[in-house]
């Protein structure tokens, strides 16, 4: 593959990546139809729904990766609540076969995109509509035109979330193709199948089709000192029926600790992988 493979998105930020809006002012009329997978930022979310402040429903968010879609029919501004206290209660094994189990070691709290803290304000309109939804956790614009989104749900202040909207439109993300994303707070270096090192910076993308054998080969770098210093070489199966989002980010999330608790490595990865939902039967 060589450097004219790669698809800047950049340029095209606006259109494709939306964080969480501060306004429920939808454009007249408009409605999207679209199936929209939940992923969480840091640990599985439990007690999600997503909807309107009349109609909304379950929703699985697990921790970097994709699980049950949801189908969505509505106003192109969608509302996401979460309830903590509706998640259920998992009594933790004590002893097995009589051997006492050690306790777990408590989870890592997960770093956010923006370093979400306690002092952090929601945004206004999303403050004015929790004094009548206390569960409401954030109001989030969907893409006009998209069939299929992902949206990913990082921690925010007071149990709301910050929220990450991508366009996972075929039309502008092919079957075939892999997405790479930077959300870790510095650039990184990319280099796929040997052609020139892409250096992006914080949320910038770039699209590139697999290979002809459906692999592709990269190096991730990061900067120290002023240079690049290369993390890993791994390769990256893509299968003809599939988008494939790698992202590379920065997390203390328990999703990638070991046993023993360590994290290797300066940056993390996680890839996500969405198959082409199988074609209708003919009438």
């Amino acid at each position: 593959m060589n450097s004219k493979s790669f698809l800047p998105l950049s340029v095209l930020a606006p259109l494709l990546l939306f964080p969480c809006r501060t306004t429920a002012q939808d454009p007249a009329g408009a409605s999207v139809q679209a199936r929209l997978d939940f992923v969480a930022w840091g640990e599985d979310l439990r007690g999600v729904q997503a909807g309107t402040a009349t109609k909304h429903q379950p929703v699985s968010a697990l921790a970097f990766r994709y699980s049950e879609p949801l189908k969505y029919d509505g106003p192109q501004v969608i509302s996401i609540y979460w309830k903590p206290s509706a998640a259920p209660v998992v009594e933790e094994p004590t002893s097995f076969n009589g051997i006492p189990i050690p306790p777990a070691a408590p989870a890592a709290p997960a770093t956010t995109p923006n370093d979400a803290t306690t002092e952090e304000k929601i945004p206004e309109e999303l403050a004015k509509r929790r004094e009548k939804e206390p569960d409401l956790a954030a109001i989030v614009p969907l893409i006009a035109g998209a069939s299929q989104m992902t949206i990913l749900l990082a921690p925010g202040p007071q149990n709301t979330f910050h929220c990450y909207v991508i366009d996972d439109e075929p039309t502008r993300f092919p079957w075939g193709s892999i997405r790479l994303h930077n959300y870790a707070a510095a650039p990184i270096g990319l280099r796929l199948n040997s052609a020139k090192m892409v250096a992006l910076k914080y949320r910038e993308s770039i699209i590139a089709p697999a290979s002809a054998d459906g692999s592709t080969i990269y190096q991730l770098a990061y900067q120290k000192d002023g240079k690049w210093k290369p993390q890993e070489n791994n390769i990256i199966h893509v299968n003809p029926d599939e988008q494939v989002h790698f992202i590379v980010l920065q997390s203390d999330a328990s999703f990638f600790r070991s046993s023993d608790g360590s994290r290797g490595g300066k940056l993390q990865t996680v890839t996500l992988r969405r198959q082409k939902p199988a074609a209708a039967p003919p009438k």
